[in-house]
């Protein structure tokens, strides 16, 4: 079994209610062996931790699913991420200024997508959520956590780059 953690900002799900729905249905995927879903309403952020069966379910496919279901309640973006890896793992920080939250928001979605990046940390909330008015005086800070038996800093500095 594997885990699986998202945290997707923009998200109205603030009734019981919904977040009964939304649990039952990640329930009901194939592969999927439980679901935790706890909604931050200071932050409009919703995090999944889910347990589920890499043999049935990819975790691509599972963010997918959630991600479409999740188009409801607005425009969900992925802002952190863990793939719970359990190999040998480097960690990388970088600082830049992106143009904007939402090609903030794009990179991450962008580094879910390459297996070998297993989790991102970052300033998201502190910089778009607490502090949006002071955006001009800070910087996007991204740490990325890899596995550094397939993909090496020199490869992962590229990757950065083309974001």
């Amino acid at each position: 079994m594997k885990k699986l953690t998202l945290v997707f900002d923009s998200i109205d799900m603030y009734s019981v209610k919904n977040q009964k729905e939304f649990n039952d249905y990640i329930l009901s995927l194939n592969g999927v062996v439980e679901s935790n879903i706890s909604h931050d309403v200071d932050n409009g952020t919703v995090t999944f931790n889910i347990t589920y069966d890499d043999n049935v379910m990819k975790d691509k496919i599972l963010y997918f699913e959630l991600k479409t279901f999740l188009n409801q309640y607005r425009y969900p973006s992925l802002v952190f991420f863990d793939k719970h890896f359990d190999g040998k793992i480097n960690k990388k920080v970088f600082k830049k200024n992106m143009c904007c939250e939402f090609c903030f928001k794009i990179a991450i979605e962008d580094l879910f997508e390459i297996d070998e990046i297993v989790k991102i940390e970052n300033n998201y909330i502190d910089r778009y959520i607490e502090h949006y008015t002071d955006l001009e005086d800070g910087e996007d800070i991204l740490t990325i956590y890899y596995d550094s038996d397939h993909l090496d800093e020199s490869k992962l500095d590229n990757i950065i780059e083309s974001l």
